[in-house]
Order: C-alpha cells, then structure tokens, then sequence
C-alpha cells in the first residue's frame, strides 16, 4: 500500500506542478510512464484492488487520460537483461513480471485507441521509426 500511495503522491504532484501548466500553456507533453504503470505494477502485478488502485490513479491525475500511450512489448526475461540492473522492483520474482506484462497487454486492450504496441524485440531503429510516425501523425506533422 505504501508503494502505491508514494508512487500515486509523485504522480499528482507532477501533474499539478508540471502536467497541467505545460497543457494550460497548449504544449505538448511526453512522459514515460503515467498511471498505467500504477495499474500495471501495483495492481496486476502485486494483485491489488484494481477498482482501489484506479480510483487513486484517477484521483492523483484529476482524472488526465493520455491521448495516446506507447507500450514496448518484450519478453519479461529480456526486458529484465536489457534493464541491466537490479533495483528492489526488478528483483521480484519472474511471475510477477509476468503479470505486469499481461496488465499492460489488458490495459492496451481496453484502450485500443489510445495504446500503441511496439514489438520491443525490433531493431532501435525500426522501434523509434515507428514512435516518430505516430508522433508526427498525431501532431498532425
């Protein structure tokens, strides 16, 4: 529960002090994780009250959805090389990575329109051609 509430605190703290002026201002802004990764890790992948850990998540970003949400889909076994190191996060056990890599794939499926999936497993390359162009397009570039 402290997991969550610290991770939800930094999460409304961000929003309010930085989130909300940049698009009050018309800018566009990129983060690389928002409340997906609250549901994903607290709630798929340490079995959290999903109802709970939404509701937090909602209240913690005055309800900000993003447009659109990149997900770099990999193997957990490669994701965890490819980290490089060990916090105490990556230091849990295989399936519960497991099960936050199955609550991205969720999340993505209840919001197709919103989730890009990227087959991480692809060249640097072809992973950030393929950012860009969403990107663009959205931007309308």
């Amino acid at each position: 529960m402290t997991e969550l509430l610290l991770y939800c605190a930094a999460r409304a703290q961000i929003v309010s002090e930085v989130i909300v002026p940049a698009l009050q201002q018309g800018t566009t802004v990129l983060c690389d994780r928002f409340y997906d990764s609250t549901i994903a890790y607290q709630g798929y992948g340490l079995r959290m009250d999903q109802a709970m850990v939404r509701r937090l998540c909602r209240l913690a970003t005055q309800g900000l959805t993003p447009d659109m949400t990149f997900l770099f889909d990999v193997p957990v076994r490669t994701g965890l090389r490819r980290a490089g190191r060990t916090d105490r996060i990556e230091a849990r056990s295989l399936r519960y990575h497991e099960r936050v890599r199955k609550g991205f794939r969720m999340l993505a499926k209840e919001a197709p329109r919103r989730f890009i999936v990227i087959d991480g497993t692809r060249s640097i390359e072809d992973v950030r051609t393929h950012v860009v162009e969403h990107v663009c397009h959205a931007l309308g570039k």
